[in-house]
């Protein structure tokens, strides 16, 4: 039938093909603007429930109940660090903790490494602690009582030393503003950063790190002398002359 095949010929091209070009067929299933088939939800679960079996031996987050825990982690995220790469800088302001899940963090000062965080352990805990001093309440709390009057004294707002990853990193991230709720309701979780923050900050000024030196002096601790950390360099012998004979 000639006319049935007329009709036929002006049949429009199927939508998107260019005249009769025919679309390749689309595999059963799949979907062009399907970028991702795992949930976001979900795939934040299972960084929570690591996140959480991180930090289940470590003492600043093992007083918390497994409820509290699951919740101080609801906002966590899972990030990645290549070698070299400068975690955080002595000298600014963090509102972060990271939990290192693999790989090695060199804390340094002046190029000079003065402590090195694997698995579980936590970089941050300066300024971590710096904000929970504002909230924690130590009152009636005779067993830090001690702790409270030397290290608890010894607060920094800001980054005592550089945090840079020294091989392949791959750590959780944490707001510390996510901690406030614990901060004032758990002295010993307040205690443990205290005792991590303290370290930190006796280390750097060991080290020659001046903003460290002044919170430690300022405390009533003592810190090495700029003579015992930079010694001045000795002036070169002088040289002798032999006395001159006659006039």
């Amino acid at each position: 039938d000639v006319h049935h095949k007329s009709r036929h010929l002006e049949r429009p091209p199927p939508s998107g093909a260019k005249g009769g070009e025919r679309r390749p067929p689309v595999a059963p299933g799949a979907h062009p603007q399907a970028k991702s088939l795992i949930p976001s939800t979900w795939v934040q679960n299972e960084v929570n429930r690591q996140a959480q079996d991180a930090v289940r031996e470590s003492p600043t987050f093992s007083t918390l109940a497994p409820s509290d825990l699951e919740a101080c982690f609801q906002r966590v995220k899972l990030r990645s660090f290549t070698p070299g790469t400068m975690v955080m800088t002595r000298g600014r302001k963090v509102g972060r903790i990271l939990i290192i899940k693999s790989g090695t963090v060199d804390i340094e000062v002046h190029g000079t490494r003065i402590d090195a965080r694997t698995s579980g352990d936590m970089v941050g805990e300066v300024c971590a602690y710096s904000l929970a001093s504002k909230y924690a309440s130590f009152h009636n709390q005779t067993d830090f009582l001690h702790e409270r009057a030397s290290d608890e004294r010894l607060v920094s707002e800001f980054c005592v030393a550089d945090a840079k990853a020294a091989d392949s990193v791959y750590a959780f991230e944490l707001p510390t503003s996510d901690l406030v709720p614990f901060f004032k309701n758990n002295a010993r979780m307040v205690h443990e950063l205290s005792r991590l923050s303290s370290k930190t900050i006796h280390k750097a000024a060991q080290a020659g790190c001046k903003a460290a030196c002044i919170v430690v002096e300022e405390a009533g601790g003592s810190t090495p002398s700029t003579t015992q950390l930079h010694p001045p360099a000795q002036s070169p012998p002088q040289l002798r002359l032999p006395d001159a004979e006659g006039g």
